[in-house]
């Protein structure tokens, strides 16, 4: 016995969505704002992530090279002796400084 086959529906292929430039005239000057803060808070996540990470790498560096040369942290050895140079060395120096803190044991 054969099936009742359904007449197949013709379906026309989906409008090609335009590209981004004709789109952004779309916009409200409302809804470009918040895309722009949104951006701009996801920059502001992802620095923040990058320097955390960099200043835990930054840490466990610190502390290796402490362990062998004997050498305590302070802000001069960690910039002039260890060598650490880049622009956020202020910054990154309490970061580390934070870092091994808080991973001292508690007595």
């Amino acid at each position: 016995m054969r099936r009742e086959q359904k007449p197949r529906r013709f379906m026309l292929p989906p409008k090609p969505i335009e590209k981004g430039a004709d789109r952004m005239n779309d916009l409200t000057p409302d809804e470009i704002a918040l895309i722009q803060q949104r951006r701009a808070e996801q920059a502001q996540r992802d620095a923040a992530q990058a320097f955390q990470r960099k200043a835990i790498a930054t840490a466990h560096a610190f502390d290796d090279w402490s362990a062998t040369t004997g050498e305590g942290l302070t802000f001069s050895t960690f910039i002039n002796t260890f060598g650490y140079q880049d622009e956020d060395g202020k910054q990154m120096y309490e970061a580390v400084k934070r870092i091994l803190d808080a991973a001292w044991p508690q007595a």
